[in-house]
């Protein structure tokens, strides 16, 4: 009980984050402490950086919008 506390207060520190939106995230995301990077907490909002190429064609690099769209404030 105690990480959740700890996680908290660090994502209170992010500006624009209340404690309405902090609740969101922490009941999406369930325990926070099952990911072992930052990577795998992007993936899971659909935050992830995906980059549009085909062929010699490179575009542009865009947010891949697949996962949990409650978590992509």
């Amino acid at each position: 009980m105690q990480n959740k506390g700890r996680y908290a207060k660090n994502i209170l520190a992010i500006s624009g984050i209340g404690e309405n939106i902090l609740s969101g995230i922490l009941a999406e995301m369930g325990d926070i402490s099952r990911f072992d990077n930052v990577k795998e907490i992007q993936k899971l909002s659909g935050l992830g950086l995906v980059a549009c190429r085909s062929g010699k064609h490179t575009g542009e690099t865009k947010i891949s919008h697949r996962g949990r769209k409650r978590l992509r404030i």
